[in-house]
């Protein structure tokens, strides 16, 4: 499906995804929302689909509505005060000051749409929420929260050898998941955590604030650049979208050119030589991660970005993929302007020099 500029699922497509199902006589057995996706960190428009769900069950037509939070469903504490009560949106500039969340107040985070996106979150029919990525706990610590406790038991398996018939939760709990065997080191890891940080303003709020605002300041670092000199080559370099969480993607393409196909190349060399997989990876000053977007998962969108860099439009029509770089801004040091201006310029010495190489 296609999606708009800032990555998100477009809601009036999905509604004519939907209408066309029904008009062929199609069930619509479920809708999938994400909450920081994994390529680009986007929030998807989880109010305006919960209203799209309450106008079709008026009706007679339901689905069932899961939101995939796994990345960024951490996030949501930023909004819950120390009784995790919702704060109100009028109310949030003022405590992110009480408690330090931002260096820079005025940063533009939240904006409406994503701070009714975390609201509406409780409307969902269930949520996936991995501890292992933003709760920075150890892998694998994945879960999913059911609002129906009657869906358990579409997801349990029962072995004799380990649970005896007729014992009630808790004694069952082990019962009721979505996969085998699990070890109970990783469910200690994630309880310890949350009673060192709560899942508040006042805990994991700070450290969600951190890291978007390091994603802020690479964003502005990358929009404000804008090129590289290298040599005698100037190497263009463009942010796919502002933020919506802590996810930064961005491109480069070397001045002049007008080769997808070329621009492709140099981002993906340059990601060989900054992935964690090169060799001495403790020396490398830039490492960095990268992803693919395609005409088939993607549709038109990435003619945006492409239009800005100076592509043309029949280059992604014949080649029909985009190469991308993407920083996921984990460190809570990075919102500091002064550590950023450190790490900056190592990052941007690494990468004129890789540049060089790739371009000599």
């Amino acid at each position: 499906m296609e999606l708009n500029n800032n990555y998100r699922m477009n809601v009036d497509k999905l509604k004519l995804a939907i209408d066309n199902l029904i008009a062929e006589g199609t069930p619509i057995l479920g809708v999938v929302a994400v909450v920081g996706t994994t390529e680009e960190g986007a929030i998807d428009y989880v109010d305006k689909i919960v209203a799209l769900k309450d106008e079709y069950s008026k009706n007679g037509i339901n689905f069932y509505f899961h939101i995939d939070a796994a990345y960024g469903g951490y996030a949501r504490s930023i909004f819950l005060d120390e009784e995790y009560n919702f704060i109100e949106k009028a109310e949030l500039k003022k405590i992110y000051r009480e408690y330090g969340i931002f260096y820079n107040e005025n940063i533009n985070w939240p904006n409406d749409d994503i701070y009714n996106a975390f609201k509406a979150m409780k409307h969902a029919d269930s949520i996936t929420i991995d501890p292992h990525k933003m709760g920075y706990i150890p892998y694998a610590t994945g879960g999913i929260v059911i609002k129906d406790r009657r869906m358990r038991n579409s997801i349990s398996y029962f072995a004799s050898y380990v649970f005896e018939k007729g014992v009630e939760i808790p004694a069952l709990l082990g019962a009721f998941i979505m996969e085998g065997s699990k070890a109970g080191a990783t469910a200690a890891a994630v309880w310890s955590a949350h009673r060192v940080l709560p899942l508040n303003i006042s805990g994991y709020g700070k450290l969600m604030g951190a890291s978007i605002e390091g994603a802020f300041n690479l964003y502005n670092y990358l929009k404000t650049k804008k090129s590289i000199k290298v040599k005698n080559t100037i190497v263009r370099v463009e942010p796919l979208t502002l933020p919506d969480f802590n996810m930064v993607d961005f491109i480069f393409n070397v001045e002049g050119n007008k080769s997808l196909e070329s621009l492709n190349k140099l981002n993906q060399t340059l990601y060989d030589l900054s992935s964690v997989m090169t060799p001495n990876i403790y020396s490398n000053k830039f490492v960095t991660s990268h992803t693919d977007f395609s005409i088939e998962d993607y549709a038109n969108s990435p003619l945006n970005v492409l239009r800005r860099l100076d592509i043309p439009d029949e280059e992604w029509s014949k080649i029909r993929n985009l190469t991308l770089l993407r920083s996921c801004v984990l460190s809570p040091f990075l919102n500091n302007p002064e550590t950023f201006k450190i790490y900056i310029e190592k990052i941007e010495e690494s990468i004129t020099k890789k540049l060089a190489l790739i371009l000599e």
